[in-house]
């Protein structure tokens, strides 16, 4: 039986926060691990968006430091 869109509506609004709050902790654990990375290799890319971030430190994982590697390993960015 269908779900009604009411019920699902309301389990999407209950859920968003968690979700939301969830992302924030990880942007910010990100930060802290990666930031000095960021600034040191991939500050022309800066205004381009997360994923060229992102792309940026992925290719100059031999030059990461320790923590931001050990991050991106984490959330399954890095191998």
């Amino acid at each position: 039986m269908p779900m009604p869109w009411k019920l699902l509506l309301g389990t999407l609004v209950l859920t968003l926060p968690t979700l939301s709050a969830a992302q924030d902790d990880v942007r910010q654990r990100g930060d802290r691990a990666c930031k000095a990375d960021v600034n040191r290799l991939c500050k022309q890319v800066l205004a381009q968006g997360d994923m060229a971030i992102l792309q940026c430190l992925q290719t100059n994982k031999l030059k990461l430091s320790r923590p931001c590697s050990t991050f991106l390993k984490e959330i399954g960015q890095l191998q």
